[in-house]
């Protein structure tokens, strides 16, 4: 898909200070195989490489990730950049290596642009806070937070995209009461 004239809107849910953001944009059609195909090319692999068939919440976030591929220059109406290709192509084969060891029930991630051509997936419970953050196609940054009755535990780590073990780790994590 294309996108013509998107808005991002925030609300921020308690207790914690982070933002669900939601993304109403008019679409243009164009087919998904092409948007691909250009990833694919981008990331110099092939689309085998990239199926991201399997678990339902894989699915979604891969389809998410296509529609924010999809973005123009200017998404934010503060003139940044469209998502950068290598970085949505990064985060594509992340999902596929995820798709083995991780549980099919997982929560499907928010997946946000953010300004300067980057990516996030976010997951959000009641208690919990996660969110990884591709720097480039090659390193991703994790936030970690854990609400207690009194405080907000917050850790910050990086890792290289290569060390989906410790990703997987971090996935876990979150999915633990």
């Amino acid at each position: 898909m294309r996108y013509e004239s998107c808005v991002i809107s925030a609300a921020t849910p308690p207790p914690f200070y982070w933002a669900e953001e939601t993304i109403s944009c008019t679409e243009t059609p164009e087919p998904e195989p092409a948007l691909r195909e250009a990833l694919c090319t981008e990331k110099n692999t092939t689309c085998a490489d990239v199926k991201a068939y399997g678990t339902g919440w894989i699915d979604e976030a891969f389809g998410r990730l296509m529609r924010i591929a999809g973005l123009p220059a200017g998404w934010d109406d503060h003139e940044s950049p469209r998502t950068d290709p290598a970085i949505v192509a990064a985060a594509a084969v992340l999902l596929e290596r995820l798709n083995e060891g991780v549980r099919s029930d997982f929560p499907i991630p928010w997946v946000c642009p953010i300004a300067g051509g980057r990516l996030q997936f976010e997951w959000t419970s009641s208690r919990k806070h996660l969110e990884i953050e591709f720097l480039d196609d090659h390193r991703v940054t994790i936030l970690k937070e854990r609400a207690y009755p009194k405080e907000l535990v917050v850790e910050t780590d990086e890792s290289p995209l290569d060390r989906v073990d410790r990703i997987r780790q971090i996935l876990d994590w979150f999915a633990s009461v």
